[in-house]
């Protein structure tokens, strides 16, 4: 089934799981969201520094670019980014309020897609804002058939919980953002309040997502995390990394708000805040020994010489920082001064809704930075993505992301819907310091092997600094025709040279969203993770030969021994639409000599065209398909179709037609080229020459126009032909018969 965005068959052998290894995707335990005392909500995300993503290098071993000198202090709410004096208007949206539900994870990462967008655009903040109910909802909804789908209480699935990597499957895949107009955060009935109200979203929605906003995320960087552990896997031996603090600071400087994880103060309904991480009186919280985090904010900036004084007694953290953090427990900025004085002591949040988070903080984790495309004057830099891996990073399969021996090549055979050009795809990963070549194929519909066809493109060892989601545009644009088959073939390689595959995987079993280690019988909540892949879509380059992933994909058991199910390669292709114009017909009105109208004709078919007898001048009228110029020339001169054009000037040369396209990508330089000779209908006397007919009546001249409307062949030429086919049809029957008579009398 080949998948554009704008029922597959499968065999499956089990096996273990040897050299094939997948991305990571834990959804772990989700802490239940919960009512805090002033009515607002925090909770519904589930992460685990250990296994989500591994973006992290090992403790000690960090190995991040250089950066250039950034300041002692940042906030991007009044930021000066160019050093000119001068304070830039906000990159930060506005405070927005989650409850009801356990969406947090929806808020955290779109405020970053929102603040790239505003520096990306210019927008201003207040005119900015995505829909958190959508990418929440559609988050755990099937999309081509694939993704993780709610089981058990499938209308409370805002409450599931998430985290970047949902995000990022929803999102490259241009499944949204979508505008917050499109599905406000309210319940159908305008309810903002209850769990009990109906916040569904139908499913027709995610068809229209690709027009609900002028914003397609490109490019997603999970960055490495400031706490590591020289025993990463029990959480032991923490140490602090400086160099990745100034890679996150860099990456807000460049692309504004990122998205980050940390172990909350407040989890439970009704829960009084946990003071042991969070001091209340300054809103400044910092988790002094690993705790799995169950929370997704945004920071917004940072301060270098923030005191620890600021935290709490007893628990402080090693040295002065924090970071500026934005959080989606509503702000009490247009509130009475009443309300906030009453509250403030027991919310976790100052006034704007923001608080301090200490750059020494053991449970931080998942920090991601988004970059959007944008549509810049009706324009997206691709048109179109070809993709078949919808469940993608949502894969429940949390094993290491990469193994000796294996050999890191995989591909996605796609086939193109239209004429376009290749300009870019995807790369998909989940370490540090990873490498990817890329190859580009020209093949045969139905191929088995990936590279057997005609090697039209080939990038080696474009460098991946940061796990994640990359767009890599190609060099040199990729021309493709309608149904021409490619293969995209990508080798990734880790800074250990080891190579891994990204193919996204499913399980069927219905499993518990909330907690995995609860009984299925006992959730409150389940789900299935569904994968699913068809013949010659994805394929494994595996001991010496290529392995189509629907027929021998290997599929093996999850940590907790649930089956897993082999989809899709985790690659997109990225195409333009090839600019297009053509002429289809062209109106010829034949003009007598005082410019009056002999009748019209339409051309579609371009040879000879009969005009009626006293034709002087012709007017012409093209019609075309598509964006593009039309230029017309008679006898060298350039014809303007406003204008009549004289018979001196057609009867002798004709008229040539030439066409290119000069859409709106001006990428189509063919020139086409349409050519037409004309005739007069000679008068019925005798002796008369064609093209100097005399007059006749009005009505006589509109009969013998109509006569050739729609042909554009010369009529005189097709009775020739006519007469013709009819003598040699007398000649066929008469040696017919005399044939008949010949064999009856043997």
């Amino acid at each position: 089934m080949q998948i554009k965005t704008n029922g597959r068959p499968k065999r499956f052998k089990k096996v273990l799981l040897t050299t094939l290894v997948t991305l990571p995707l834990l959804l772990g335990s989700t802490v239940s969201a919960g009512q805090l005392p002033d009515g607002q909500f925090i909770g519904g995300y589930s992460s685990d520094t250990a296994g989500a993503g591994y973006s992290n290098y090992p403790a000690g071993e960090n190995r991040v670019a250089p950066r250039s000198a950034l300041p002692d202090k940042l906030d991007l709410r009044k930021a000066d980014l160019d050093g000119d004096g001068v304070t830039e208007p906000s990159y930060v949206t506005n405070t927005k309020q989650q409850s009801p539900w356990g969406t947090c994870w929806a808020f955290g990462a779109l405020s970053a897609v929102e603040s790239n967008y505003i520096k990306t655009t210019g927008s201003a903040a207040e005119d900015v804002d995505f829909s958190e109910r959508y990418h929440a909802w559609f988050g755990y909804e099937l999309d081509h058939g694939e993704g993780i789908q709610p089981v058990k209480n499938a209308v409370q699935r805002l409450n599931f919980g998430g985290n970047r990597n949902i995000s990022a499957t929803v999102l490259s895949s241009w499944s949204g953002p979508a505008e917050e107009s499109a599905a406000p955060y309210q319940a159908n009935d305008g309810d903002t309040e209850s769990m009990d109200a109906d916040w569904s979203l139908p499913d027709s929605l995610i068809r229209d997502s690709q027009s609900m906003s002028d914003a397609r995320v490109q490019n997603i960087d999970f960055l490495p995390g400031t706490a590591t552990f020289t025993d990463q896997e029990n959480h032991q031996g923490y140490v602090y990394s400086e160099a990745v603090t100034q890679a996150i600071k860099q990456a807000i400087v460049e692309n504004g708000v990122v998205e980050v994880s940390y172990s909350a103060a407040v989890s439970l309904p009704g829960q009084d805040p946990d003071e042991s991480y969070m001091n209340l009186k300054n809103k400044a919280h910092y988790t002094y020994e690993y705790a799995m985090a169950n929370h997704v904010v945004s920071i917004v900036g940072w301060d270098d010489n923030y005191s620890v004084e600021n935290f709490n007694k007893g628990h402080q953290p090693e040295a002065n920082g924090a970071w500026i953090v934005k959080n989606s427990w509503g702000s009490y900025e247009d509130k009475p001064d009443e309300a906030w004085e009453a509250n403030k002591d027991k919310m976790p949040v100052d006034r704007q809704g923001y608080f301090y988070l200490s750059y020494y903080d053991q449970s931080v984790c998942d920090i991601t930075s988004y970059q959007v495309d944008t549509d810049t004057d009706g324009l997206f830099a691709y048109d179109n993505n070809y993709q078949y891996d919808y469940l993608g990073l949502k894969s429940p399969d949390s094993r290491k992301p990469s193994e000796a021996g294996c050999s890191g090549m995989t591909a996605n055979v796609f086939t193109a819907a239209a004429d376009e050009l290749l300009q870019a795809v995807s790369v998909t990963t989940a370490e540090p310091d990873c490498t990817a070549d890329i190859q580009i194929y020209k093949v045969a519909a139905g191929t088995a092997d990936p590279t057997s066809g005609q090697l039209v493109a080939e990038q080696k060892s474009e460098s991946l600094p940061y796990a994640g989601y990359h767009t890599i545009a190609l060099e040199e644009a990729v021309p493709l025709k309608a149904g021409e088959s490619f293969a995209v073939v990508e080798t990734i390689k880790n800074r250990d040279g080891n190579g891994y595959a990204p193919i996204e995987r499913g399980s069927g079993e219905v499993v518990a969203s909330e907690d995995e280690t609860v009984p299925v019988a006992e959730a409150e909540n389940t789900v299935r993770y569904i994968a699913d892949v068809a013949e010659g879509q994805s394929f494994l380059y595996k001991d010496g030969a290529w392995v189509d992933l629907a027929k021998d994909g290997p599929d093996g058991v999850d940590k907790e021994g649930n089956a897993l199910q082999t989809g899709n390669v985790m690659i997109k292709a990225f195409t333009t639409n090839v600019d297009s114009f053509a002429l289809t017909g062209m109106s010829i009105e034949a003009l007598n000599a005082e410019g009056q109208s002999l009748g019209s004709q339409q051309v579609t078919e371009w040879s000879k065209v009969t005009l009626p007898e006293g034709t002087a001048a012709i007017r012409l009228t093209p019609a075309t398909e598509g964006e593009g110029t039309l230029t017309i020339t008679a006898a060298g001169q350039t014809v303007n179709t406003e204008t009549p054009v004289s018979k001196d000037l057609f009867l002798q040369d004709g008229l040539v037609f030439t066409t290119q396209a000069t859409g709106p990508r001006g990428n189509n330089t063919e020139v086409s080229t349409y050519r037409l000779s004309f005739e007069i209908k000679a008068t019925q006397g005798a002796g008369e020459e064609t093209g100097t007919g005399s007059n006749g009546t009005e009505a006589e001249k509109n009969n013998a126009a109509d006569k050739n409307a729609g042909t554009g062949i010369d009529e005189n030429r097709t009775v020739m032909v006519l007469g013709a086919a009819a003598v040699l049809l007398l000649l066929a029957a008469g040696l017919g018969i005399l044939y008949w008579k010949r064999k009856g009398s043997h």
